[in-house]
């Protein structure tokens, strides 16, 4: 729905971490997928902390993400 576009080898690589526990092909646990992609941005449970401050995101946080593209020619 994103547009992400996964190479076969990627997508085995997050269904096989977030699969369920029954092992059924290509079912993932989609509670724990959607945590650990908001913990990019935000912290656990910060609603129940007003005063809480989360860090900003930054290159540097984000270079494990984007490394397959800086890897690109400039003709790719």
């Amino acid at each position: 729905m994103l547009n992400f576009n996964l190479t076969k080898e990627e997508f085995d690589q997050l269904t096989a971490k977030y699969k369920t526990p029954d092992d059924a092909e290509y079912m993932v646990n989609y509670k724990d997928f959607c945590a650990t992609i908001n913990a990019a941005f935000t912290t656990y449970g910060i609603q129940k902390d007003p005063m809480a401050r989360v860090a900003p995101v930054t290159v540097d946080n984000t270079v494990q993400a984007r490394r397959k593209y800086l890897d690109f020619t400039e003709e790719e």
